[in-house]
């Protein structure tokens, strides 16, 4: 027989209010959410498959954020790990 996890109203207004409080960030604090792409995009840019874009958030190279199930990457972080491991031929 499966097992039934319950969930009190107080519980769910709890994890509804974190949610539309992470939510009311980012309507209202636009500026800083212009800098933010979602998961296509980033392998748009990097030229890489959803494996190593998986690879890259496990390992920690490429930091993110979640947000309702929607992976968010920063591109000024991306910007920075570009960077850092950028080659120099001699």
């Amino acid at each position: 027989m499966a097992k039934i996890d319950l969930i009190t109203r107080e519980d769910l207004k709890k994890e509804l209010d974190v949610c539309f409080s992470d939510l009311s960030k980012l309507i209202n604090n636009k500026s800083s959410t212009d800098n933010w792409v979602r998961s296509n995009k980033v392998k748009e840019l990097l030229g890489v498959s959803d494996s190593t874009l998986q690879t890259l958030r496990s390992n920690g190279t490429l930091p993110c954020s979640k947000l309702g199930g929607i992976i968010f990457y920063d591109l000024n972080e991306i910007n920075k790990i570009l960077l850092k491991n950028r080659i120099h031929n001699k």
